[in-house]
């Protein structure tokens, strides 16, 4: 095998440069364990934000879709409603808001609408904060009641 010692000094180095290899064998395999962990990270990672772009991609078109509908919605109501009256200003006022809301949609789809609803709990958190609040206390009630 290896020479042989007697010396109880020389035991105790080779014990210590022993140590030192196992040490050195450690920090390698933590470092290659370390890297390998890192490489399935951003694996992982690259493969979510892939299906997450993915996912936006189909949402916007399926938004576009909707969007087209309203709009036609809103040329049908347009089109068959009356001219003038109470009746004429209600409908007039539907078709031109699901012509605004279809056409948002088609343009800007479900990302401009987080987009959008971001700027406006921006721009007015406590009115948003307000309104949340409500919505919550409304639907614990439906749901209490129903």
């Amino acid at each position: 095998m290896g020479k042989t010692m007697n010396n109880p000094q020389d035991l105790g180095r080779a014990a210590v440069d022993c140590a030192e290899d196992i040490k050195g064998t450690a920090q390698d395999l933590a470092s290659v364990a370390a890297g390998r962990a890192n490489e399935v990270a951003s694996e992982v990672a690259g493969a979510v934000s892939g299906a997450a772009a993915a996912i936006g991609k189909s949402a916007d078109k399926a938004a576009a879709t909707v969007g087209s509908g309203m709009k036609s919605l809103a040329g049908t109501i347009h089109d068959h409603a009356p001219d003038h009256g109470m009746a004429g200003a209600a409908s007039s006022a539907v078709a031109r808001g699901l012509d605004e809301g279809g056409e948002f949609l088609k343009e800007k789809g479900v990302t401009g609408m987080g987009n959008e609803f971001a700027a406006l709990v921006r721009n007015h958190p406590l009115p948003t904060l307000l309104v949340g609040i409500g919505l919550g206390y409304l639907l614990a009630r439906a749901h209490r009641n129903g």
